[in-house]
């Protein structure tokens, strides 16, 4: 007589995938502790989901389904395969085995993947991955029950999943009118969360590529991590060719850095790149100004001066760094908000409030408009290449 988790693997192997996912859901709540009935119960959420996966890339080729729509999350087909990847870890199935792999593999066959490999994903902390994901795939003793390509073999499975979260990343902020699910998620978190693990892909991978520490730089940035941000950023700047817009993103971190101490490292980078970076800086300038023309209050500025005030210190321009911090505080004391201690700390440390900063913002006008038009030009001329 079979055992209930060969009966379960039979039907499967047989084609009979809903029977298989049926008997293998009420022996798990019968027997939930046990191991071969839990590695059956995964391998037949893996046939379901593999075979909608397939189903949701016809619709793909085929233009019934918009891309956007995968992380939007409300296509029945994309509902389906969320709650299957949901019933997955709800049912605590096993991780660091060969199931898992090929689920999260599959998950990747799409562009950009559904958010139910981020939810797989946090919940196994990205602890589920087996030495072999850190390979590429090429194993022929799984040939049945993977993903069948003939050369060249597949990526480690770990840049894919990295590289997934980053098309993730990009669609969901691509949505204009945000799903119920996409409101209750918190992108400051997903995106720290794949920056994490683009790192982590660095370094377990001996042949990561590069893109995936410009991917790090972004979504660190994109996290709020500004100075992990910054790290990858001078990574970045010691490889050539180097891609124009590293500086967009350098120039974002560097500008919201609240800490004139965090940086344990050589200032020679820093010094290499002033000259882009002032302008840059006369960018970050003009935005404020142009942000006040525009009738936007001075009060919601305040955090924009003092990011630019650190920025201009990062330059060496110590007085306008003292103007600009000054001003933010003068601003927030103005609307008897609280300042934050940093901005107070770090402007004694430059020399001290600065009287009539609005005096030295002139005089930094005129050299503003002079570059900053020349500078986006060129930019935007390098990045559509």
């Amino acid at each position: 007589m079979k055992k209930v988790h060969q009966e379960i693997d039979d039907l499967r192997k047989r084609g009979a995938l809903k029977e298989a996912l049926d008997l293998a859901r009420y022996s798990h709540t019968q027997r939930p502790r046990h191991l071969q009935i839990q590695r059956s119960y995964g391998w037949a959420i893996y046939s379901h989901l593999k075979r909608k996966v397939t189903a949701i890339k016809e619709l793909l080729r085929d233009g019934s389904i918009n891309p956007i729509e995968i992380v939007r999350a409300t296509h029945p087909r994309v509902i389906e395969l969320n709650q299957l990847c949901q019933e997955y870890r709800v049912n605590k199935l096993l991780i660091e085995d060969l199931c898992y792999s090929l689920i999260l593999r599959n998950l990747c066959r799409l562009t950009p993947p559904p958010l139910g490999l981020y939810g797989l994903l946090k919940w196994s902390r990205a602890a589920g991955m087996r030495a072999e994901d850190y390979e590429p795939y090429e194993s022929s003793q799984e040939a049945k029950d993977s993903i069948k390509r003939s050369s060249p073999p597949l990526k480690p499975l770990i840049l894919e999943v990295a590289e997934g979260l980053a098309e993730m990343m990009i669609s969901i902020d691509q949505v204009e009118n945000k799903s119920h699910v996409l409101e209750t998620l918190d992108n400051d978190e997903l995106a720290d969360f794949a920056s994490r693990v683009h790192l982590h892909a660095i370094e377990k991978c001996s042949e990561s590529p590069r893109s995936m520490m410009w991917s790090a730089l972004w979504l660190s940035r994109r996290a709020g991590s500004f100075a992990q941000g910054v790290e990858c950023a001078l990574v970045l700047l010691q490889e050539t060719p180097l891609r124009p817009d590293i500086w967009w993103e350098l120039a974002l971190c560097l500008a919201h850095v609240t800490n004139l101490d965090v940086f344990k490292m050589s200032l020679e980078p820093l010094k290499q790149m002033s000259s882009e970076l002032e302008n840059a800086y006369f960018f970050s300038l003009r935005s404020i100004s142009e942000a006040r023309t525009q009738g936007i209050s001075e009060n919601r500025l305040s955090a924009s001066y003092a990011q630019a005030g650190y920025w201009a210190h990062y330059l060496g321009r110590s007085r306008e760094a003292r103007a600009l911090i000054s001003r933010a505080i003068y601003l927030l004391k103005a609307s008897a908000s609280p300042v934050p201690f940093n901005w107070v700390r770090d402007l004694s440390t430059l020399g001290g409030e600065i009287s009539h900063p609005d005096e030295l913002f002139s005089s930094s006008h005129q050299q503003m408009n002079q570059h900053t038009d020349k500078w986006i030009e060129q930019k935007m001329k390098h990045n559509t290449q």
